[in-house]
């Protein structure tokens, strides 16, 4: 399989997971929007004007809509933990892939904290504003654990290639440059690396790359135009590029950002245990007591 063809399915692949992306957050943002729409008169107002709403009957945390706002929220927290079910217990690898799991664990995780901040009116106080804010800062660090986790070789959101294969791809890479680009090769030379990292100076690094990256595309095109390339060559020498680029990014951060992401899952699971635990906590309580405002 050629070079360009390569490129073009993981190109295909890289678009999956754009949509896929791109539907998660349609589904939450019309989510939140459809229940913002319906109570934000409700949702604005003061805790004492909403004793005599009347929407409060229906959207106050203990009565049907927000209770069961708050249900689905906790089911759906519940269920995203599956994922990690899914990663250690041999039997369910043939519950399809690990990637769709990880897909539905992120959508599952901005969901779940969405239905609960509607049902708790936006009001949160006492022991269960401690659960609460630890899901907001559990949701958080998730996205920016998804945004490390993506570049790491050998990662279900990664192309899954080791660093040697990785390294041969880019080496692949640089001779089909020379062939197909040599009159211009000096404008799609390889960046040489920077060295050892740190893992917080390779995060700033990364974020500077992402950053600065379409418009490092937009000058390679019109320079390759410039120098007397068609425009479907310029085109297939940007992808070649940037694909080499991407490939030798990823080899050279892979130490400093495993090490960030390590970091990065000791604090993320403290806020999940303390989450669930108070959030059973005040599930008990509402239970046996009837809920009074925990």
């Amino acid at each position: 399989m050629g070079i360009l063809q390569n490129i073009s399915m993981r190109k295909g692949a890289a678009l999956k997971d754009r949509i896929i992306t791109t539907l998660t957050i349609a589904v939450t943002v019309t989510v939140g929007a459809a229940l913002w729409y319906r109570g934000s008169g409700y949702y604005l107002l003061s805790v004492e004007q909403r004793v005599d709403a009347p929407l409060h009957a229906l959207l106050a945390p203990a009565h049907p809509v927000g209770h069961l706002l708050g249900w689905l929220g906790l089911g759906l927290m519940t269920v995203m933990l599956l994922y990690s079910v899914r990663k250690r217990v041999r039997w369910m690898r043939r519950l399809g892939s690990l990637r769709h799991w990880l897909s539905s664990h992120i959508l599952m995780g901005l969901l779940g904290p969405l239905l609960i901040t509607f049902h708790s009116a936006f009001k949160v106080s006492g022991l269960v504003s401690i659960a609460y804010w630890s899901m907001i800062v559990t949701m958080v660090s998730g996205i920016f654990g998804r945004y490390i986790y993506v570049q790491i070789p050998n990662s279900v959101l990664g192309d899954g290639q080791s660093p040697a294969a990785l390294a041969e791809e880019a080496r692949s890479i640089e001779v089909e440059l020379e062939r197909s680009v040599s009159s211009a090769s000096d404008l799609v030379a390889a960046p040489r690396p920077d060295g050892a990292r740190g893992g917080w100076q390779a995060l700033l690094v990364l974020l500077a790359d992402d950053l600065k990256r379409p418009w490092r595309r937009l000058r390679l095109a019109l320079a390759l135009r410039r120098a007397g390339l068609p425009r479907g060559e310029a085109r297939a020498a940007v992808r070649l590029v940037q694909r080499r680029d991407l490939i030798l990014r990823r080899i050279d951060l892979s130490a400093s950002l495993s090490e960030v992401f390590r970091y990065w899952h000791a604090l993320h699971k403290p806020f999940v245990y303390i989450m669930f635990l108070i959030a059973a906590v005040h599930v008990g309580v509402a239970l046996l007591f009837g809920y009074a405002g925990l």
